[in-house]
């Protein structure tokens, strides 16, 4: 189904996730860091003590995107927005990369998780969130300052499901954050069996869970929210 095209996606960060049925090593994932590929465009930040875990974190060279590997999983963070396709590449990128350092390894789930923020145009005093979302709640009571979650099943795939968190962000200037807005956050995960990497496979499954992420940002806003952002 089409949706409209948004000129300033909300989007404020996009991970994308693999997790593995079996636990890396520690020096798999240090020649993994190492690696040209990723050694060229990051650089480590985590400390000793997270590396002791197994958890390995780096950051771009810009400072616009995070990388993390754990024992059992690989995420890639960005921190502004890109188009799905180029966080597609890059991702598929370190993939390669990670299983070919392994004799055998299963990828076991893919998640990819989108965090937007709507922006009001002017400070209100209470902020509704169905104004903005259209999720139809009934209480006994009048709630403006609350989160609220769903799961969401894909009809046409049992293995695919969706998380859906709508909540209001308040001011925070103790932090230095002043953005007022509704965040809407949505995770879309599947579960998935893949002892061989084959692109054309797993480009499928991930074009296929973004199709769904998209059907369940456009059905949880209200109208005016589009017209804001297109």
């Amino acid at each position: 189904m089409p949706y409209p095209k948004l000129s300033t996606p909300p989007i404020i960060e996009s991970i994308f996730l693999v997790r593995f049925k079996e636990i890396l090593e520690k020096e798999q994932i240090e020649n993994f860091c190492k690696n040209e590929f990723i050694s060229s465009r990051y650089r480590a930040s985590e400390s000793e003590d997270r590396k002791k875990e197994g958890t390995y974190i780096l950051r771009s060279l810009e400072n616009n995107k995070a990388l993390r590997v754990n024992l059992d999983s690989l995420s890639l963070h960005n921190l502004t927005y890109s188009p799905f396709e180029e966080i597609y590449e890059e991702f598929k990128a370190m993939i390669e990369i990670v299983t070919s350092l392994t004799k055998s390894l299963t990828l076991e789930q893919f998640s990819l998780r989108y965090l937007n923020l709507i922006k009001l145009e002017k400070e209100e005093e209470k902020v509704n969130l169905f104004d903005y979302l259209t999720f139809k709640i009934e209480t006994p009571f009048s709630i403006s300052n609350f989160f609220i979650q769903f799961f969401v099943d894909n009809e046409k795939d049992n293995d695919m499901q969706g998380i859906i968190v709508g909540a209001i962000r308040h001011k925070n200037e103790s932090i230095g954050d002043n953005d007022l807005g509704i965040l809407l956050d949505i995770n879309v995960r599947k579960n998935i069996d893949l002892s061989s990497v084959e692109e054309d496979t797993y480009r499928n499954v991930l074009f296929m869970m973004r199709d769904f992420k998209n059907q369940l940002f456009f059905k949880s806003v209200q109208s005016k929210v589009l017209e804001t952002y297109t």
